[in-house]
């Protein structure tokens, strides 16, 4: 159990005695693979190609009612396709049409074939399933088989979220990045934006558009993207330092990791469009003292809520958003903290 003097330095002890790993200052990634273990490798039937025309009735005309969300680069929507065969049934499904003003065609072209091709690969519950895609002259986008409850920062939004789901969404998505970790694999657009919660609950990362790594190959040389509210500061700084030379490495998405931890916990997704509103990592970094929790009351005042835990998990969360990236934690580590951790069904 942690004492009361519990502080981020603290925390890593635990991370390693807990996880039974050696914390590594210059851990550094060596599987360079094409299969990552632990994650099933699917080669899928070819995806299936959509026109403009299919998935406008798929969506009703991409009307307002069928809006889940605006992405970093998009917008979501849900949709109803036929089956292929002769029923007529229609299956529910999620459609990411991708646009941003600051890509080319070209660019974001690019990146839904990044997306795909990764998808068409690989098996993992918390990823999404591919369905097919668009790639006509007018229309870019990509069709997922799900059917979510919506997107994490909306479900913040509107304070739909319980403790034990929060621990158990948090467990997840640290298990989905610490096999992608595994097999040198980086996200670098980590946000609530990003992730699905279906219907049980469960986190369901479907954006992969700044997905490197792996069989993709090394981070562009002078890219600094990432989501607002979630990137590591010291990325832009590095960048500006090292020119061409990228600043990108694991302990980034780690990062990211705890800023989307302390939304989750906190009930504070970060919107960019209100200038107002203060990002996770920056109100924590002000408020957050040893052995204190940053735990919304709302979570706090639930049923399963346990105070240490909560206080464990803002130490944790803190720990992702030290500065020196060598003091960061990795996923391994994370995810054997958050097991030790996590409300089992019979428990509520």
């Amino acid at each position: 159990m942690l004492d009361d003097k519990m502080g981020p330095d603290l925390i890593l002890q635990i991370l390693k005695r807990e996880s039974g790993t050696t914390f590594d200052r210059d851990y550094i990634h060596t599987q360079v693979v094409f299969l990552c273990a632990g994650m099933d490798l699917v080669l899928q039937s070819h995806p299936e190609k959509f026109t403009q025309d299919q998935l406008k009735l798929a969506t009703n005309g991409f009307s307002a009612e069928n809006l889940i969300a605006s992405t970093q680069f998009g917008k979501l929507y849900r949709g109803k396709i036929k089956h292929d065969d002769k029923s007529g049934e229609e299956k529910d499904v999620t459609l990411k049409i991708w646009e941003h003003q600051k890509c080319s065609l070209h660019d974001l072209r690019s990146k839904l074939k990044t997306e795909v091709l990764f998808l068409k690969h690989h098996n993992h519950p918390n990823l999404v399933k591919l369905v097919g895609c668009c790639e006509s002259d007018e229309l870019l986008a990509t069709i997922y088989d799900i059917s979510p409850l919506d997107t994490l920062h909306n479900l913040l939004d509107k304070d739909e979220i319980n403790w034990q789901q929060t621990v158990n969404i948090a467990l997840q998505f640290a298990r989905l990045l610490e096999e992608l970790h595994r097999s040198d694999y980086l996200v670098r657009n980590i946000s609530p934006d990003h992730i699905m919660i279906d219907k049980e609950c469960n986190p369901i990362l479907f954006d992969l558009s700044m997905l490197t790594g792996g069989f993709f190959g090394d981070v562009p040389n002078g890219s600094i993207w990432g989501s607002p509210g979630y990137i590591d500061p010291r990325l832009i700084s590095a960048g500006k330092l090292l020119g061409a030379r990228s600043p990108w490495s694991v302990k980034c998405d780690i990062y990211s990791y705890g800023a989307l931890l302390l939304s989750l916990i906190g009930k504070k997704a970060f919107n960019p469009e209100n200038k107002e509103e203060t990002k996770a990592d920056c109100w924590a970094k002000k408020e957050f003292k040893p052995d204190c929790s940053l735990v919304h009351k709302k979570l706090q005042d639930d049923p399963l809520y346990d105070a240490r835990c909560g206080n464990d998990i803002t130490a944790l969360a803190m720990c992702c958003l030290e500065y020196y990236p060598q003091s960061r934690p990795i996923m391994l580590q994370i995810v054997k903290f958050l097991e030790k951790r996590q409300i089992k069904v019979g428990d509520a």
